[in-house]
């Protein structure tokens, strides 16, 4: 017992959140094992003929049971935080989705009464830059869907010419070989 209320000290106020929340999380998984998994009822099922008979002595039984097996859960969780560094390694989490969030969002959200005005107009700049980066952005695709467009006109506009020219050739062919074959069909003047 000794060895689990060293750490319900000031050291976890010195752990991240998360690791805070993953402390919480193993009392509260520990003490609903405790109240469903070993109530006194379900303990007293294991021995049914004794436990009618000493019910008192069994449910000093159980609940000692449950003390010890409180303990030893808690130190078991604290020796295992201990040896994998599980509390620094939540801390350096923390701080890594702290700095995720300053990259994505440009800021850190602090109360206005606790900024530095520097800092609102640093993260006022970085929103505008970010803005402007994203207008830029859809305008240079909006130009390159607009420029992709205006060259499939253009080689279309080219291949019309180009059946247009070679009509007009065909044409002029046809014209030239009608020319030559009246002058050739007509008397010509003695």
């Amino acid at each position: 017992m000794i060895h689990s209320k060293r750490f319900q000290t000031h050291t976890d106020d010195l752990h991240s959140s998360r690791f805070q929340l993953l402390q919480r999380a193993f009392e509260k998984a520990v003490s609903t094992f405790l109240e469903n998994g070993c109530s006194y009822s379900k303990f007293s099922e294991c021995f049914q003929p004794v436990s009618s008979v000493y019910p008192e002595d069994f449910e000093l039984l159980n609940k000692q049971l449950k003390q010890l097996l409180e303990i030893r859960l808690k130190q078991e969780f604290h020796l295992l935080v201990e040896e994998k560094d599980i509390a620094s390694k939540l801390d350096i989490c923390d701080q890594l989705f702290q700095k995720y969030h300053v990259d994505k969002n440009g800021y850190i959200r602090i109360p206005f009464n606790e900024q530095d005005p520097t800092d609102w107009m640093k993260a006022i700049a970085i929103k505008q830059k970010l803005k402007l980066k994203e207008t830029l952005c859809k305008e240079k695709n909006e130009l390159t869907k607009t420029v992709k467009e205006l060259e499939n006109q253009v080689m279309d506009t080219r291949q019309q010419a180009d059946k247009y020219k070679e009509d007009v050739e065909h044409l002029v062919k046809l014209s030239a070989t009608a020319v030559d074959v009246a002058n050739q069909n007509l008397p010509l003047p003695k």
